[in-house]
Protein backbone atom coordinates (compact mmCIF):
# COMPACT_ATOMS: atom_id res chain seq x y z
CA UNK A 1 0.00 0.00 0.00
CA UNK A 2 2.79 2.65 0.52
CA UNK A 3 4.66 1.10 -2.84
CA UNK A 4 1.19 2.69 -4.26
CA UNK A 5 0.73 5.76 -2.91
CA UNK A 6 4.93 6.63 -3.55
CA UNK A 7 3.87 6.32 -6.93
CA UNK A 8 0.52 7.91 -6.62
CA UNK A 9 2.88 11.01 -5.42
CA UNK A 10 5.01 10.56 -8.31
CA UNK A 11 2.03 10.69 -10.54
CA UNK A 12 0.24 13.50 -9.07
CA UNK A 13 3.79 15.74 -9.15
CA UNK A 14 3.60 17.91 -11.86
CA UNK A 15 5.12 17.66 -15.03
CA UNK A 16 6.35 21.00 -15.30
CA UNK A 17 8.28 20.64 -12.24
CA UNK A 18 9.66 17.36 -13.20
CA UNK A 19 10.90 18.74 -16.63
CA UNK A 20 13.01 21.91 -15.11
CA UNK A 21 15.08 19.74 -12.17
CA UNK A 22 15.93 17.26 -15.08
CA UNK A 23 16.32 20.15 -17.76
CA UNK A 24 18.37 21.80 -15.15
CA UNK A 25 20.42 18.87 -14.22
CA UNK A 26 21.35 17.88 -17.92
CA UNK A 27 22.34 21.45 -18.89
CA UNK A 28 24.68 21.51 -15.54
CA UNK A 29 25.84 17.98 -17.28
CA UNK A 30 25.87 19.50 -20.74
CA UNK A 31 28.72 22.13 -19.67
CA UNK A 32 30.30 19.57 -17.89
CA UNK A 33 30.93 17.58 -20.85
CA UNK A 34 31.73 20.43 -23.29
CA UNK A 35 34.39 21.73 -20.79
CA UNK A 36 36.25 18.12 -21.11
CA UNK A 37 35.30 17.92 -24.68
CA UNK A 38 37.19 20.91 -24.67
CA UNK A 39 39.94 20.43 -23.04
CA UNK A 40 40.59 17.13 -24.77
CA UNK A 41 40.91 18.70 -28.16
CA UNK A 42 43.31 21.39 -27.15
CA UNK A 43 45.13 18.41 -25.75
CA UNK A 44 45.32 16.82 -29.22
CA UNK A 45 46.22 20.18 -31.15
CA UNK A 46 49.29 20.22 -28.47
CA UNK A 47 50.02 16.67 -29.00
CA UNK A 48 50.26 17.21 -32.42
CA UNK A 49 52.58 20.34 -32.06
CA UNK A 50 54.82 18.64 -30.03
CA UNK A 51 55.23 15.27 -32.56
CA UNK A 52 55.34 18.17 -35.51
CA UNK A 53 58.37 19.41 -33.99
CA UNK A 54 59.90 16.48 -32.89
CA UNK A 55 59.86 15.17 -36.59
CA UNK A 56 61.93 18.12 -37.78
CA UNK A 57 64.15 18.15 -34.96
CA UNK A 58 64.98 14.69 -35.97
CA UNK A 59 65.22 15.93 -39.43
CA UNK A 60 67.86 18.64 -38.90
CA UNK A 61 69.59 16.20 -36.08
CA UNK A 62 70.34 13.46 -39.50
CA UNK A 63 71.23 16.48 -41.83
CA UNK A 64 74.06 17.58 -38.92
CA UNK A 65 75.10 13.85 -38.48
CA UNK A 66 75.70 13.98 -42.13
CA UNK A 67 77.25 16.91 -42.08
CA UNK A 68 79.26 16.13 -39.32
CA UNK A 69 80.39 12.43 -40.55
CA UNK A 70 81.58 14.01 -44.22
CA UNK A 71 83.84 17.37 -42.44
CA UNK A 72 85.01 14.56 -40.38
CA UNK A 73 86.22 12.52 -42.99
CA UNK A 74 87.62 15.51 -44.83
CA UNK A 75 89.71 16.83 -41.79
CA UNK A 76 90.82 12.77 -41.77
CA UNK A 77 92.31 13.04 -45.14
CA UNK A 78 94.08 16.14 -44.49
CA UNK A 79 95.82 15.12 -41.43
CA UNK A 80 96.67 11.83 -43.21
CA UNK A 81 98.24 13.49 -46.13
CA UNK A 82 100.21 16.12 -43.75
CA UNK A 83 101.18 13.40 -41.55
CA UNK A 84 102.82 11.39 -44.75
CA UNK A 85 104.20 14.30 -45.76
CA UNK A 86 105.67 15.32 -42.37
CA UNK A 87 107.42 11.66 -42.19
CA UNK A 88 108.71 12.25 -45.79
CA UNK A 89 110.82 15.49 -44.91
CA UNK A 90 111.62 14.67 -41.64
CA UNK A 91 113.19 11.45 -43.42
CA UNK A 92 115.01 13.20 -46.32
CA UNK A 93 116.05 15.64 -43.97
CA UNK A 94 117.54 13.81 -41.28
CA UNK A 95 119.80 11.64 -44.45
CA UNK A 96 121.02 14.84 -45.76
CA UNK A 97 122.02 15.99 -42.47
CA UNK A 98 123.74 12.32 -41.83
CA UNK A 99 125.33 12.67 -45.46
CA UNK A 100 127.19 16.12 -45.08
CA UNK A 101 127.88 15.31 -41.67
CA UNK A 102 129.56 12.63 -42.31
CA UNK A 103 131.26 14.59 -45.42
CA UNK A 104 132.65 17.33 -43.51
CA UNK A 105 133.73 15.26 -40.82
CA UNK A 106 135.68 12.89 -43.24
CA UNK A 107 137.64 15.85 -45.15
CA UNK A 108 138.37 17.50 -41.86
CA UNK A 109 140.00 14.29 -40.83
CA UNK A 110 142.16 14.79 -44.22
CA UNK A 111 142.90 17.96 -43.77
CA UNK A 112 144.30 17.95 -40.20
CA UNK A 113 146.22 14.73 -41.25
CA UNK A 114 147.37 17.16 -44.73
CA UNK A 115 147.51 13.73 -47.00
CA UNK A 116 146.72 13.26 -50.48
CA UNK A 117 144.40 10.98 -51.80
CA UNK A 118 145.70 8.02 -53.55
CA UNK A 119 143.18 5.63 -55.32
CA UNK A 120 142.62 3.32 -52.38
CA UNK A 121 141.88 6.24 -50.03
CA UNK A 122 139.20 7.25 -53.05
CA UNK A 123 137.98 3.52 -52.43
CA UNK A 124 138.10 4.46 -48.63
CA UNK A 125 136.03 7.31 -49.20
CA UNK A 126 133.33 5.91 -51.27
CA UNK A 127 132.62 3.04 -49.16
CA UNK A 128 132.15 5.46 -46.49
CA UNK A 129 129.60 7.49 -48.60
CA UNK A 130 127.83 4.22 -49.04
CA UNK A 131 127.84 3.21 -45.47
CA UNK A 132 126.35 6.82 -44.58
CA UNK A 133 123.09 5.78 -46.61
CA UNK A 134 123.29 2.06 -44.81
CA UNK A 135 123.55 3.55 -41.64
CA UNK A 136 120.21 5.05 -42.78
CA UNK A 137 118.60 1.42 -41.89
CA UNK A 138 119.88 2.03 -37.62
CA UNK A 139 117.76 5.57 -37.57
CA UNK A 140 114.11 3.62 -38.67
CA UNK A 141 113.32 2.93 -34.76
CA UNK A 142 113.47 6.99 -33.91
CA UNK A 143 112.15 8.26 -37.46
CA UNK A 144 109.35 5.73 -36.40
CA UNK A 145 109.04 7.48 -33.19
CA UNK A 146 108.95 11.07 -34.40
CA UNK A 147 106.21 9.61 -36.54
CA UNK A 148 104.23 8.20 -33.97
CA UNK A 149 104.82 11.80 -32.05
CA UNK A 150 103.59 13.87 -34.52
CA UNK A 151 100.75 11.66 -35.85
CA UNK A 152 99.48 11.86 -32.16
CA UNK A 153 99.60 15.30 -31.78
CA UNK A 154 98.18 16.04 -35.52
CA UNK A 155 95.01 13.74 -34.75
CA UNK A 156 94.19 16.24 -31.69
CA UNK A 157 90.73 17.87 -33.48
CA UNK A 158 91.77 20.82 -31.66
CA UNK A 159 95.03 21.67 -33.24
CA UNK A 160 95.00 24.49 -35.01
CA UNK A 161 96.48 26.32 -38.20
CA UNK A 162 98.77 28.78 -36.54
CA UNK A 163 100.72 25.61 -34.65
CA UNK A 164 100.60 23.60 -37.78
CA UNK A 165 102.42 26.50 -39.42
CA UNK A 166 104.92 27.09 -36.37
CA UNK A 167 105.95 23.53 -36.82
CA UNK A 168 106.33 23.31 -40.57
CA UNK A 169 108.14 26.82 -40.21
CA UNK A 170 110.84 25.50 -37.94
CA UNK A 171 110.75 22.13 -40.61
CA UNK A 172 111.86 24.52 -43.07
CA UNK A 173 114.39 26.34 -40.76
CA UNK A 174 116.10 23.07 -40.37
CA UNK A 175 115.64 22.09 -43.68
CA UNK A 176 117.53 25.35 -44.77
CA UNK A 177 119.99 25.42 -42.57
CA UNK A 178 121.35 22.38 -44.85
CA UNK A 179 122.44 24.77 -47.09
CA UNK A 180 123.57 23.07 -50.26
CA UNK A 181 125.78 25.60 -52.04
CA UNK A 182 127.16 26.65 -48.51
CA UNK A 183 128.31 23.11 -47.88
CA UNK A 184 129.89 22.55 -51.30
CA UNK A 185 131.63 25.78 -51.58
CA UNK A 186 133.08 24.71 -47.74
CA UNK A 187 133.66 21.35 -49.15
CA UNK A 188 135.82 23.00 -52.29
CA UNK A 189 137.54 25.67 -49.91
CA UNK A 190 138.96 22.48 -47.89
CA UNK A 191 139.87 20.88 -51.07
CA UNK A 192 141.45 24.00 -52.43
CA UNK A 193 145.14 22.85 -51.99
CA UNK A 194 144.06 19.34 -53.18
CA UNK A 195 144.13 17.39 -56.11
CA UNK A 196 141.69 15.43 -56.45
CA UNK A 197 140.70 12.59 -58.99
CA UNK A 198 138.18 13.45 -61.58
CA UNK A 199 135.66 10.03 -60.86
CA UNK A 200 135.18 11.73 -56.77
CA UNK A 201 134.68 15.36 -58.58
CA UNK A 202 131.83 14.01 -60.76
CA UNK A 203 130.65 12.08 -57.71
CA UNK A 204 130.22 15.15 -56.03
CA UNK A 205 128.62 16.44 -58.52
CA UNK A 206 126.09 14.10 -58.80
CA UNK A 207 125.47 14.25 -54.97
CA UNK A 208 124.79 17.99 -55.23
CA UNK A 209 122.34 17.21 -58.37
CA UNK A 210 120.81 14.60 -55.83
CA UNK A 211 120.09 17.18 -52.81
CA UNK A 212 118.83 19.76 -55.11
CA UNK A 213 116.25 17.53 -56.33
CA UNK A 214 115.50 16.81 -52.72
CA UNK A 215 115.32 20.17 -51.84
CA UNK A 216 112.95 20.91 -55.10
CA UNK A 217 110.82 18.01 -53.86
CA UNK A 218 110.56 19.70 -50.03
CA UNK A 219 109.57 22.65 -51.50
CA UNK A 220 106.72 21.69 -53.75
CA UNK A 221 105.56 19.26 -50.50
CA UNK A 222 105.61 22.01 -48.40
CA UNK A 223 103.33 24.24 -51.07
CA UNK A 224 101.29 21.52 -51.39
CA UNK A 225 100.99 22.05 -47.45
CA UNK A 226 100.01 25.23 -47.36
CA UNK A 227 97.36 24.81 -49.14
CA UNK A 228 95.92 22.33 -47.44
CA UNK A 229 96.12 24.85 -44.26
CA UNK A 230 94.44 27.28 -46.26
CA UNK A 231 91.55 24.68 -46.67
CA UNK A 232 91.65 23.79 -43.37
CA UNK A 233 90.38 28.01 -42.36
CA UNK A 234 86.92 26.81 -44.46
CA UNK A 235 86.90 23.40 -42.01
CA UNK A 236 86.87 26.05 -39.27
CA UNK A 237 83.82 28.12 -40.18
CA UNK A 238 81.94 24.42 -40.95
CA UNK A 239 82.54 24.11 -37.12
CA UNK A 240 81.08 26.99 -36.18
CA UNK A 241 77.85 26.67 -38.28
CA UNK A 242 77.61 23.31 -37.12
CA UNK A 243 77.64 24.26 -33.09
CA UNK A 244 75.02 27.13 -33.64
CA UNK A 245 72.71 24.63 -35.02
CA UNK A 246 73.72 22.26 -32.34
CA UNK A 247 72.15 25.14 -30.63
CA UNK A 248 69.21 25.75 -31.78
CA UNK A 249 68.25 22.01 -31.34
CA UNK A 250 69.29 22.29 -28.26
CA UNK A 251 66.89 25.56 -28.09
CA UNK A 252 64.12 22.94 -29.47
CA UNK A 253 64.84 20.38 -27.21
CA UNK A 254 63.81 22.59 -24.77
CA UNK A 255 60.67 24.00 -25.89
CA UNK A 256 59.81 20.53 -26.43
CA UNK A 257 60.45 20.10 -22.49
CA UNK A 258 58.53 23.22 -21.47
CA UNK A 259 55.44 22.04 -23.78
CA UNK A 260 55.89 18.38 -22.09
CA UNK A 261 55.67 20.10 -18.88
CA UNK A 262 52.78 22.34 -19.56
CA UNK A 263 50.40 19.05 -20.90
CA UNK A 264 51.58 17.51 -17.17
CA UNK A 265 50.25 20.21 -15.60
CA UNK A 266 47.11 20.54 -17.43
CA UNK A 267 46.71 16.82 -16.78
CA UNK A 268 47.06 17.45 -13.26
CA UNK A 269 44.77 20.28 -13.14
CA UNK A 270 41.91 18.33 -15.16
CA UNK A 271 42.23 14.72 -12.87
CA UNK A 272 41.97 17.62 -9.81
CA UNK A 273 38.78 19.16 -11.45
CA UNK A 274 37.07 15.69 -12.04
CA UNK A 275 37.98 14.80 -8.12
CA UNK A 276 36.59 17.70 -6.89
CA UNK A 277 33.31 16.75 -9.01
CA UNK A 278 33.41 13.63 -7.81
CA UNK A 279 33.34 15.15 -4.00
CA UNK A 280 30.55 17.00 -5.12
CA UNK A 281 28.65 14.56 -6.22
CA UNK A 282 29.03 12.70 -2.87
CA UNK A 283 28.44 15.85 -1.22
CA UNK A 284 24.76 16.27 -3.00
CA UNK A 285 24.18 12.24 -2.58
CA UNK A 286 24.69 13.08 1.14
CA UNK A 287 22.76 16.46 1.24
CA UNK A 288 20.12 14.45 -0.15
CA UNK A 289 19.91 12.11 2.21
CA UNK A 290 19.84 14.14 5.32
CA UNK A 291 16.93 16.04 3.20
CA UNK A 292 15.45 12.86 2.86
CA UNK A 293 15.66 11.98 6.44
CA UNK A 294 14.71 15.06 7.77
CA UNK A 295 11.47 15.25 5.61
CA UNK A 296 10.24 11.29 6.32
CA UNK A 297 7.99 12.21 9.18
CA UNK A 298 6.34 15.12 7.55
CA UNK A 299 3.39 13.48 5.23
CA UNK A 300 2.99 16.78 3.65
CA UNK A 301 6.73 16.66 1.77
CA UNK A 302 6.02 13.39 0.33
CA UNK A 303 5.84 14.80 -3.27
CA UNK A 304 9.18 16.84 -2.89
CA UNK A 305 11.04 13.81 -1.53
CA UNK A 306 9.32 11.39 -4.69
CA UNK A 307 10.93 14.32 -6.25
CA UNK A 308 14.35 14.43 -4.97
CA UNK A 309 14.52 10.68 -5.09
CA UNK A 310 13.50 10.61 -8.82
CA UNK A 311 15.85 13.24 -9.92
CA UNK A 312 18.76 11.72 -8.07
CA UNK A 313 17.98 8.01 -9.42
CA UNK A 314 18.16 9.98 -12.59
CA UNK A 315 21.67 11.18 -12.04
CA UNK A 316 22.66 7.95 -10.83
CA UNK A 317 21.67 6.64 -14.33
CA UNK A 318 23.43 8.99 -16.31
CA UNK A 319 26.08 8.49 -14.14
CA UNK A 320 26.67 4.98 -15.09
CA UNK A 321 24.89 4.35 -18.39
CA UNK A 322 25.38 8.07 -19.50
CA UNK A 323 21.81 8.26 -21.06
CA UNK A 324 18.73 7.89 -20.04
CA UNK A 325 17.33 4.91 -20.49
CA UNK A 326 13.77 5.15 -22.27
CA UNK A 327 12.84 1.42 -21.58
CA UNK A 328 11.85 1.94 -18.20
CA UNK A 329 8.40 4.05 -17.05
CA UNK A 330 8.81 5.63 -14.16
CA UNK A 331 5.38 7.11 -14.01
CA UNK A 332 2.88 4.79 -16.23
CA UNK A 333 0.42 3.87 -13.69
CA UNK A 334 -2.96 4.32 -15.52
CA UNK A 335 -6.06 6.62 -13.96
CA UNK A 336 -8.38 3.81 -13.47
CA UNK A 337 -5.93 1.60 -11.77
CA UNK A 338 -5.12 3.89 -9.33
CA UNK A 339 -9.53 4.93 -8.36
CA UNK A 340 -9.45 1.27 -8.45
CA UNK A 341 -6.91 0.67 -5.50
CA UNK A 342 -8.52 3.51 -4.01
CA UNK A 343 -12.09 1.76 -3.85
CA UNK A 344 -9.72 -1.28 -2.96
Amino acid sequence: MNKENQLRDVTNTPESIQKSHFNHGALNLDKHFDLIHETHNDLQQQLHRIETSTNQTYVDLEQLYSRSKSNNDNLNKLLKNVVEYSNEVITEGNATKADMGSILKALEELKLKEVSLRDDDMAKIKGAIRSVYLEREGEEGDLKQSHETLATFLKDDRISKQILQEQFEQLSKSINAVDNSATLSRIEGLLGNQQWKNDFRKELKTHKEHMESISDQLLAKLSTIDQNLQKSGNNELTTQSIASKEAKVSELEMKIKMLEDKYNLLSSQYSAKYDQYKILSQQFQELSGKMHDDNTSSSSSSSIHNLKRFYQTSLQMIEEHNLVQTDKRIVSMPAGFSNNSDDD
